[in-house]
């Protein structure tokens, strides 16, 4: 990884990563498809994974372009 560095300016924003509340929000989503699977309620089934989990609540608050970033922060 010591020539590993990012290729785009963008940067997260307060907070860090949202690796747990990705897992958590994917292993809901599958728990509630499946209990709707096993109660033949298909019309019911989510779609998208905000009907299961609020994407607002999650760590990070979104990402945005560092205009002057400099080498150092280009980094990994």
């Amino acid at each position: 990884m010591s020539r590993s560095k990012r290729k785009t300016k963008y940067f997260g924003n307060a907070g860090g990563s949202e690796k747990k509340d990705k897992r958590l929000a994917n292993r809901m989503f599958r728990k509630l498809e499946k209990t709707k699977i096993a109660m033949q309620q298909f019309e019911k089934l989510p779609v998208y994974m905000n009907e299961v989990m609020n994407v607002w609540a999650m760590a990070k608050d979104g990402k945005s372009y560092w205009k002057n970033a400099v080498k150092k922060d280009m980094r990994k």
